[in-house]
Parts: structure tokens; C-alpha cells; sequence
């Protein structure tokens, strides 16, 4: 069993952190969220276009609006994580740092508050992303997990759900 202040993996971490920032309800909460995922000088690309740290929080605050509900589900994720030298010891150690890069795709499922035909309405969102993930020198030392999205590449689609009316039956003849 792990120790209980032993880190979680990229993948672990990265996939807790995102949905959070989906998952969240209340604003201080994503607030809290956004700054425990991405560094302060952050690179973000979403949709092949560069946008600024403020920008990409003000896109998710914007996508989150009328929302009562989301879940994410994840397709295909993998990591990548970067091998290297400790010297914080006075012996040098190969440790695997748990910083590198996770890649893959999910599903975001909003669930409204606004009806259709009596049942919440709901929009979905496909995303492809690759994020890097590194210490925040920013971040305080010690027990705290200080790692943080450096890099986030991301593509996304949003579309409403489908809207299956009701088909009438024909009549029995007979």
C-alpha cells in the first residue's frame, strides 16, 4: 500500500484535476480548482489558437453557465513520465519524478437547468488534450503537491444533446 504522503501518478492526478475544474459547482471552488491545475505563466492552445491563463478560465466560467451538473469521462488516456537525477539528497537517485505528459480524450456531459420536454437539457463536449505537467517553483515546498499544468494543448467540440421526441404508434387494425 502506498504512503499516505506519497504522490499520485500523472494520470491520477491529472485526469482529478481536470475534472474538477468541469465537476465544480460553486466559483470559489473552481477558483480554488483553476489555480491548483495551471501554473501562473502557463502555455495554453485550445483549438489551435493561443489564449491567455485569464482567457481559458473566463471559457470554462462561460461553459459552466445554467450548468446544475457535469461529469467527465475519459477514453484512451496515457502518460509519459520524465525520468531524472534527485540531488535534494546528498546521494544522487533515479527516481521517477511524477512530472511528464498525459494525453487522450474524454467527454464532458453538462446536464442543465433549463427543460425540454420536462427532462434537464444537456450539452456534451469532445476534447483531445495533451497537457505537461511540472513543479510550480511558485509553490511551497514540503508535503503540499506543487505540481501544476505547464502546457495544456486541448481541441474541443461542444454540441447540445440530441432530442429524442416521442414517436406516436400507429394505430391496430385488425
Amino acid at each position: 500500500m502506498a504512503a499516505s504522503n506519497e504522490l499520485p501518478d500523472l494520470e491520477t492526478w491529472a485526469k482529478s484535476r481536470i475534472a474538477a475544474l468541469y465537476e465544480t459547482t460553486e466559483e470559489d471552488r473552481f477558483d480554488s480548482a483553476f489555480e491548483s491545475c495551471f501554473s501562473s505563466d502557463a502555455q495554453i492552445i485550445m483549438n489551435h489558437e493561443p489564449v491567455s491563463r485569464e482567457n481559458a478560465k473566463s471559457d470554462l466560467l462561460t461553459k459552466r453557465f445554467a450548468a446544475q451538473q457535469a461529469t467527465v469521462n475519459w477514453d484512451n488516456v496515457m502518460s509519459a513520465s520524465k525520468e531524472g537525477d534527485d540531488k535534494a539528497s546528498h546521494v544522487t537517485v533515479r527516481v521517477i519524478w511524477k512530472i511528464g505528459i498525459v494525453a487522450g480524450f474524454c467527454t464532458i456531459t453538462r446536464t442543465m437547468r433549463l427543460r425540454i420536454r420536462a427532462a434537464p437539457a444537456q450539452r456534451t463536449t469532445q476534447c483531445t488534450f495533451s497537457v505537461k505537467i511540472d513543479r510550480d517553483a511558485s509553490g511551497s515546498a514540503g508535503s503540499e503537491d506543487n505540481r501544476r499544468i505547464v502546457q495544456l494543448w486541448q481541441t474541443a467540440v461542444d454540441k447540445a444533446a440530441p432530442i429524442h421526441f416521442a414517436k406516436p404508434h400507429p394505430p391496430v387494425t385488425g
